[in-house]
């Protein structure tokens, strides 16, 4: 059995992984959604934390977000959502990467995430 860690129960899908991004998938359920029926705050960071970190796991080394910032643009609801991070600067310790959550038509959050190489 597979070992259930805190992002694999959030059940993205990992659309590519390259140097110049990372890309996923979220087929939304009603797990993702707060009182209201939009999609969670805490859901919408979490998958551009994920995106992040998967970004960075392909360079040497162990990295951690060292930094993060969110901005909720609107709310989405039932609409399958696209998760893609870039990166803007790269150097040995540090990657920043712009995130954007997104499905055709629209964007629901735009972040900033800065990852750290601990080792």
């Amino acid at each position: 059995m597979d070992k259930i860690t805190f992002d694999t129960l959030i059940g993205y899908e990992i659309v590519s992984i390259t140097p110049e991004n990372t890309t996923l998938k979220l087929k939304t359920e009603e797990k993702h959604t707060n009182i209201y029926g939009y999609i969670h705050g805490g859901a919408y960071f979490t998958l551009s934390d994920i995106a992040s970190g998967l970004y960075v796991k392909q360079f040497e080394g162990n990295w951690v977000t060292l930094n993060a910032n969110i901005n909720y643009v609107k709310g989405a609801q039932n609409q399958d959502l696209t998760i893609v991070a870039t990166p803007t600067n790269r150097s040995r310790k540090l990657c920043v990467l712009e995130v954007v959550i997104k499905d055709e038509n629209t964007i629901f959050t735009t972040g900033t995430f800065t990852m750290y190489k601990i080792d």
